[in-house]
């Protein structure tokens, strides 16, 4: 009996123990576990290195103005790496409300502009909350010359017109042209969408009337009239264009006639009429009669026969005036020229008698009918009968 409850006691025993060492393991653990709460204050984590901070933004431009093809850089900095600060440098054109380039890295950002109408434009640089100073670009102003190779002209002569800008008109990117205009008359004479030289060259530009003004501009393309250019951009000097003033002598082929007598005359101009619109006239000033009519050539011959057989001289005239069918000198529309007049006569009466008689006591003359005017180398009959 005892041997039993000794080996029971033994058996419990041994469950204690390990029931104590397992007790005893956890308690361990759980110490270990529980030890940081009973330390003193935990260690701070390490403060992390400050990355570089911008402070400062500027903007620069290499050039404030600029020729039609040209562009400007503009060159943004700041001062400090931009990828380190995790930070983005812009360029902005405030005027289109447009960015230009935007850069995330290094200290610098560049970008060439241009423009080829309109007004200047402002730019500015932006990082962060910083703005930079305000640069400014414009373009050029245009001008504009123009020329001619004559002042005057005759009929047919070709005139050439020249305008010559500044600048190129090819890189405004069809923006502007060059115009040649006859501003008298409104007429368009040439456009020219490329190069800064427009040249223009015409015949019988016009054919009455007083001198024209022509004059070059440089605007927005697209009209026809010159009343109605935009955005012009230079209008060049005036160059006033005439026609050459007309001359006219008149002539005659003999100053007297006698009865029968034909007679010419003769009108010389120092311009071709044909195709102008204009004729010469002859005129009988004294008779108000009009003698011939010429369109065409520097001459005018007009044969009139017996111009008059009666009176006092008269007096002739040619005039260069608007063609058409005036009655008499005074009718003349348009008048270019005037001739000084021409005065032509009849050739003076003469008569002379001889008689074969110094008596004449008894003798009658009785003349028979006849001419009552006679070329020279005739006579007069007379028929002499005596008492």
């Amino acid at each position: 009996m005892l041997k039993s409850t000794i080996r029971f006691s033994s058996r419990r025993l041994m469950a204690v123990t390990a029931t104590v060492a397992l007790i005893a393991t956890l308690a361990s653990a759980v110490s270990l576990d529980a030890a940081p709460a009973f330390a003193g204050k935990p260690s701070p984590s390490p403060t992390p290195t400050p990355g570089p901070t911008i402070t400062a933004v500027a903007l620069s431009i290499d050039k404030t103005q600029i020729l039609a093809g040209q562009s400007a850089t503009l060159i943004a900095t700041v001062n400090a790496d931009l990828t380190a600060a995790k930070a983005t440098l812009t360029i902005v054109d405030q005027t289109t409300r447009r960015t230009l380039k935007s850069c995330t890295t290094g200290t610098a950002c560049a970008i060439a502009t241009t423009f080829t109408s309109g007004p200047a434009h402002t730019y500015v640089a932006k990082v962060l909350t910083l703005v930079s100073s305000t640069v400014t670009l414009t373009r050029a102003p245009w001008n504009v010359v123009l020329t001619s190779d004559r002042s005057t002209f005759l009929p047919g002569d070709a005139v050439t017109f020249t305008a010559t800008a500044n600048q190129d008109v090819g890189y405004t990117g069809g923006s502007y042209q060059i115009y040649i205009f006859d501003k008298t008359s409104g007429a368009l004479l040439t456009t020219c969408a490329g190069g800064s030289t427009c040249l223009k060259t015409v015949t019988n530009l016009f054919t009455t009337g007083p001198a024209h003004q022509i004059v070059a501009v440089v605007a927005k393309p697209g009209v026809t009239s010159f009343s109605r250019l935009a955005d012009i951009q230079a209008t060049s000097n005036i160059v006033s264009i005439a026609r050459q003033t007309w001359f006219v002598t008149l002539t005659s082929s003999k100053s007297t006639f006698l009865p029968g007598d034909s007679v010419t005359f003769n009108a010389s101009l120092n311009q071709d009429l044909s195709g102008t619109g204009y004729a010469v006239y002859i005129f009988d000033k004294t008779a108000g009669t009009r003698v011939g009519t010429c369109t065409t050539g520097t001459t005018c011959s007009i044969a009139a026969g017996e111009p008059f057989t009666s009176g006092d001289p008269h007096t002739y005239v040619a005039i260069v005036g608007a063609a058409g069918s005036p009655a008499d000198w005074t009718s003349v529309v348009n008048v270019q020229a005037t001739s000084t007049d021409l005065i032509l006569a009849r050739s003076t009466w003469t008569i002379s008698m001889t008689a074969a008689l110094r008596d004449f006591s008894g003798v009658h003359f009785a003349p028979t009918a006849g001419p009552t005017q006679f070329k020279n180398g005739e006579g007069v009959k007379l028929d002499v009968t005596t008492n």
